[in-house]
């Protein structure tokens, strides 16, 4: 999976994405996933993120993230993030990572998370890896990753999204999935996802997920991206991002990020979020996913956000995860935003993430991870964004990332966006990883 054997995922070649090259890129080499070399991509100093070695995936060394040792997945240490102690986070245990077994797949232990049942999501079955039973969502099948069957998500008309075919990783049809080819960057045939074509990002022809339209990618403008259709879903409409109808996800409005005024975030009213047909996934109905409530985002009220009662899946209660509490969007109070009280997951604590000091979200303290300054949300300014120091990662340096200038979202500049200077993380060298420039994403 994410091999960057001699095709590669994410070329970042003539004009391809992801190339891995002879270091390599999310390459699992002879045992792990994930594996870069001796440097590697999403690199923690000198012990390296996504490090395949023997086990594990995402590892950070002493801090750890994503460990899958004996346990967890993601694991903080110390300080850590993503701690799976005793019930696990995408949990590797003993056979792997992402294990269904006869189940699930990331299960939590006895409670469970991620827990596929008869439909399920993130269900492997027999041999597939985020089958949803008879629709499915990316089903291993014989060949394919991220099979949607008849209907699905990420479905990429008869052929399949994400699919390893004969052509490659990510391949949706004739063009493929996350095919550069000649223009297009996961480009699923006559539908097509993140198509690339004239200047499009994530076109998805008629329903429309992620559609740039002909303005651009992550833009605020008259088209927006992130559309879908007439309920939308990532739109921008007049002003917003993740605008849902009149209220707004991710509002761009006058001050606000994530506003979720009076019907909430990632909310479609009666018909349902990331909806695209007659099924619908991320539905808002009656028990509601992501909703706003009167005050919160992502809020753990009555029945929760994210929240999977008896076997649960981000459950919001005692300890809470994306906690809203009652002061307002991602809080990080009495109880915490990202918060897993002792074990902790997204901790805000003294390093701290998404800390919600005095006007900032993520604050990443003196190592950091995404940091928000003096400034406030997703800043660029003297620091940058997504900054880890020393190490650095999501370095805004010169240029920046996510840059807040005048209006601007994902400012790329000259040199890119994600881009670590002359050594960091996703960095490709010459040519670069997630480079804004003329080749650009």
């Amino acid at each position: 999976m994410w091999d960057c054997g001699t095709v590669g995922v994410w070329d970042c070649g003539t004009v391809g994405v992801w190339d891995c090259g002879s270091v390599g890129l999310w390459d699992c080499g002879s045992v792990g996933v994930c594996d870069c070399g001796t440097v590697g991509l999403w690199d923690c100093g000198t012990v390296r993120l996504w490090d395949c070695a023997t086990v594990r995936l995402w590892e950070c060394g002493t801090v750890g993230m994503w460990d899958c040792g004996t346990v967890g997945v993601w694991d903080c240490g110390t300080v850590g993030v993503w701690e799976c102690a005793t019930v696990g986070l995408w949990d590797c245990g003993t056979v792997g990572l992402c294990d269904c077994g006869t189940v699930r797949l990331c299960d939590c232990g006895s409670v469970g998370l991620w827990v596929c049942g008869t439909v399920g999501l993130w269900e492997c079955g027999t041999v597939g890896l985020w089958e949803c039973g008879t629709v499915g969502v990316w089903d291993c099948g014989t060949v394919g990753v991220w099979d949607c069957g008849t209907v699905g998500l990420w479905d990429c008309a008869t052929v399949g999204l994400w699919e390893c075919g004969t052509v490659g990783v990510w391949e949706c049809g004739s063009v493929g999935m996350w095919d550069c080819g000649t223009v297009g960057l996961c480009d699923c045939g006559t539908v097509g996802v993140w198509d690339c074509g004239s200047v499009g990002v994530w076109e998805c022809g008629y329903v429309r997920l992620w559609d740039c339209g002909t303005v651009g990618l992550w833009d605020c403008g008259t088209v927006g991206l992130w559309e879908c259709g007439t309920v939308g879903v990532w739109e921008c409409g007049s002003v917003g991002m993740w605008d849902c109808g009149t209220v707004g996800v991710w509002d761009c409005g006058t001050v606000g990020v994530w506003d979720c005024g009076s019907v909430g975030l990632w909310d479609c009213g009666c018909v349902g979020l990331w909806d695209c047909g007659t099924v619908r996934l991320w539905d808002c109905a009656t028990v509601r996913l992501w909703e706003c409530g009167t005050v919160g985002l992502w809020e753990c009220g009555t029945v929760g956000l994210w929240e999977c009662g008896t076997v649960g899946l981000w459950d919001c209660g005692t300890v809470g995860v994306w906690d809203c509490g009652t002061v307002g969007v991602w809080d990080c109070g009495s109880v915490g935003l990202w918060e897993c009280g002792t074990v902790g997951v997204r901790d805000c604590g003294t390093v701290g993430v998404w800390d919600c000091g005095t006007v900032g979200l993520w604050d990443c303290g003196s190592v950091g991870l995404w940091e928000c300054g003096t400034v406030g949300v997703w800043d660029c300014g003297s620091v940058g964004l997504w900054d880890c120091g020393c190490v650095g990662l999501w370095d805004c340096g010169t240029v920046g990332v996510w840059d807040c200038g005048t209006v601007g979202v994902w400012e790329c500049g000259t040199v890119g966006v994600w881009d670590c200077g002359t050594v960091g993380l996703c960095d490709c060298g010459s040519v670069g990883l997630w480079v804004c420039g003329t080749v650009g994403l």
